[in-house]
C-alpha cells in the first residue's frame, strides 16, 4: 500500500517540476563580429541553405533566398546587407551596418538582420584580423583576400554591441 502512495507523489512532484520550468526564455548562442573595429555580437536563427543552416544549428528557410533580386547590381533599396563571413573560420564575420544605437532607438537606416553571406578567403599577405567593411575591401583591393557572393541570405539579429545588450522591457 506505500508503493502505490509514493508513485503518485513522486509522478506529482515531477510533473510538477516539468510545469515550473521557465518556457518562455530560450538560450541562443552569441557570435561574434566586426563593426567598424568594435566588436559586437549577434545571434543566427534563419538561412535559406540547408547545409550551413545544419552547420549554425539554425532554421532552414529556403524562401529567405527570394530577398536576392534575379540581376546581380547594387540594391540600394535592398532589405538586406552583405555580412563577410571568412570561409576558414579565421575570424569573426565582418559586418558593414549595425543598429545605431542598439534597440528600438536605432537611426542607422542602412542597417538589416537579413545579410546576403559574402565568402572571404585569404589568397596572401599577413592573415592580420580585419575589423571593418573598409579594412576587408582594402584586403580585396590589394589582392591579399577573395571576396565572392555566395547566394545565401541569413537572419541575424545584432544583440549586443560593446556593453549594450538588446533588453527586453
Amino acid at each position: 500500500m506505500r508503493r502505490i502512495f509514493v508513485l503518485p507523489l513522486l509522478g506529482a512532484l515531477l510533473l510538477g517540476g516539468c510545469a515550473g520550468a521557465d518556457r518562455s526564455r530560450v538560450e541562443l548562442p552569441l557570435l561574434p563580429g566586426w563593426y567598424d573595429g568594435q566588436l559586437v555580437y549577434y545571434i543566427t536563427t534563419d538561412i535559406s541553405d540547408a547545409p550551413m543552416a545544419a552547420k549554425m544549428q539554425a532554421n532552414y528557410v529556403p524562401r529567405l533566398a527570394n530577398a536576392l533580386p534575379d540581376a546581380p547590381g547594387p540594391f540600394p533599396l535592398a532589405t538586406f546587407d552583405r555580412v563577410y563571413k571568412f570561409a576558414d573560420g579565421s575570424q569573426p564575420s565582418v559586418l558593414p551596418s549595425i543598429p545605431l544605437p542598439l534597440g528600438a532607438g536605432n537611426q542607422d537606416p542602412a542597417y538589416s538582420p537579413l545579410w546576403h553571406v559574402y565568402e572571404v578567403r585569404w589568397l596572401r599577405g599577413p592573415h592580420t584580423e580585419l575589423r571593418s567593411a573598409d579594412a576587408l575591401l582594402q584586403a580585396q583591393e590589394q589582392g591579399r583576400v577573395s571576396v565572392r557572393p555566395t547566394g545565401i541570405i541569413a537572419n541575424c539579429p545584432v544583440v549586443r554591441v560593446g556593453d549594450q545588450l538588446l533588453q527586453r522591457p
